[in-house]
């Protein structure tokens, strides 16, 4: 959980980091889908008065609002400000959750099966305006190289950030694009070992133990290039009827929803007998985003 964590630092200023602020003014609020520790809305939260995190990881909730305390934010008496926490996976915990003048949700489109009903309930509670941020292509798309020198595959090419895009827009919702570079002064430094990172490899790519050393190996010589990222953003109807309950002081948690089929795509099913891994997916074949009868590839 701690990968996931925000800082007490300043965020940097990123593209994701100035869109959201542009639709909030003074005492605002910001609702953070699938916020883990917190990084997307404590960027903004200086100016809102009312955080809102929706995680279906009770460890992520546990952060977001130890994050929002050492920054402040719980305060409700003395700086008119609060969070409130939402446990459960989106939408179908979006009734549960209060709208809010700026919507952010980074990093978990990728995780989505079905995008377009995934912003649309996005699009529904925000007052102002949406922004995503993900990378360009699968996070897991670096790993091309391993499969192709371990298991002679060649990995998918979609779906993209552009194909993420697509899908926004066939909602009817006029979404614009910036790709950009992770600069430097925004990346988190890793606290996974070099050992852990060569067994998630071994774990993704279905291999044994033994192998741990070739791993290690190409993955040495992949290129230390930084995260080609994406942000997409738009601005909610004006004249829309915004429905949902209305925002609540202090903080409370909501256990609603049940688990839902959108994960990472390769990330189910290895398991190790000791001897060797059985994996179902061994091509890691990429999810396909629904939007209505059409299907990105």
């Amino acid at each position: 959980m701690a990968l996931f964590e925000a800082g007490d630092a300043t965020a940097a200023d990123t593209p994701s980091h100035a869109r959201a602020p542009e639709g909030l003014s003074s005492g605002g609020s910001v609702l953070d889908v699938g916020c883990g520790g917190g990084r997307a809305a404590f960027a903004v939260a200086p100016q809102a008065s009312l955080v809102i995190g929706v995680d279906h990881q009770p460890g992520m909730l546990d952060a977001f609002p130890a994050a929002a305390e050492r920054r402040g934010l719980s305060h409700a008496e003395r700086r008119g400000l609060s969070h409130q926490e939402v446990i459960g996976d989106w939408p179908q915990v979006a009734d549960d959750a209060p709208v809010a003048d700026v919507v952010v949700c980074h990093h978990v489109a990728y995780n989505v099966a079905d995008l377009a009903a995934f912003v649309t309930a996005l699009d529904a509670h925000a007052r102002r305006r949406i922004v995503l941020e993900l990378p360009r292509r699968h996070p897991l798309s670096g790993m091309a190289p391993l499969w192709r020198h371990f298991w002679n595959l060649e990995r998918p090419e979609h779906p993209t950030a552009q194909d993420a895009l697509a899908v926004v827009r066939e909602q009817g919702f006029a979404a614009e694009i910036l790709e950009w570079d992770e600069p430097s002064t925004a990346r988190v430094p890793s606290k996974i070992t070099p050992e852990q990172q060569v067994e998630y490899m071994r774990i993704r790519l279905c291999l044994t133990p033994d192998r741990d050393p070739e791993i290690a190996e190409v993955m040495a010589r992949l290129p230390d290039t930084p995260r080609q990222l994406a942000t997409i953003w738009w601005d909610a109807a004006p004249d829309r009827e915004l429905a949902g309950p209305q925002n609540p002081a202090g903080s409370r948690r909501l256990r609603m929803g049940a688990p839902w089929p959108g994960r990472c795509p390769g990330s189910a099913g290895s398991e190790y007998d000791g001897n060797r891994y059985t994996c179902p997916d061994i091509r890691g074949r990429s999810r396909a985003w629904r939007s209505g009868p059409r299907r990105v590839p």
